[in-house]
């Protein structure tokens, strides 16, 4: 099943590009800020997408995960170029970092609904646990991969390099999920 396939690796991107997000955000706020403001950045970003998740479940009951989530992935891409361009600009302050980290949680508030519910949209009823398996495999290689990768990307490039990449991840996301077929089985 090649849309699966394709579902897999844009769902792998995306979420190895969360990861790489997070340590990178983490990294930033340590290097401008004083620890109580790392932690209020942190959970400024926390507090919206835990919010959001009910209302982009039901949101996404409305639409279809499939156009939640290439909304969500080009949202997330344009915050990382974002993020890359005031990093590399050097004037980075605690409430810009913390408002950009709102943002990005608004917009993973309804990517994990979506991107959670895709399986049923995939394949028939019958045969959803091998898809729901391999996203769980795909998403526990992606932990392993993504913080990594973006602590490397931190040491022998920089923040700016680290927010490029995941803009780049994002946004290979957004094909391989955009030419996902994604319906209700019959």
């Amino acid at each position: 099943m090649p849309h699966v396939l394709r579902w897999l690796i844009g769902l792998g991107t995306s979420l190895i590009g969360n990861h790489i997000y997070l340590v990178t955000l983490a990294w930033v706020a340590v290097q401008t800020t004083t620890p109580v403001n790392v932690g209020l950045i942190l959970v400024a970003g926390a507090i919206p997408q835990a919010a959001l998740l009910l209302v982009g479940g039901v949101f996404v009951d409305r639409i279809g995960p499939k156009p939640t989530i290439i909304a969500s992935d080009l949202l997330r891409t344009l915050i990382m170029i974002v993020f890359a361009i005031v990093v590399a600009g050097g004037d980075v302050s605690p409430l810009l970092l913390a408002t950009l980290a709102v943002m990005f949680g608004l917009v993973d508030g309804f990517f994990l609904p979506a991107i959670n519910t895709a399986p049923r949209y995939l394949v028939p009823r019958e045969t959803i646990t091998r898809v729901v398996a391999a996203k769980t495999i795909v998403a526990r290689g992606a932990e392993f991969v993504g913080a990594p990768l973006g602590s490397w990307l931190l040491v022998v490039a920089s923040a700016a390099a680290a927010f490029w990449v995941n803009a780049w991840l994002f946004a290979v996301s957004v094909v391989f999920l955009a030419v996902t077929r994604m319906a209700l089985p019959q």
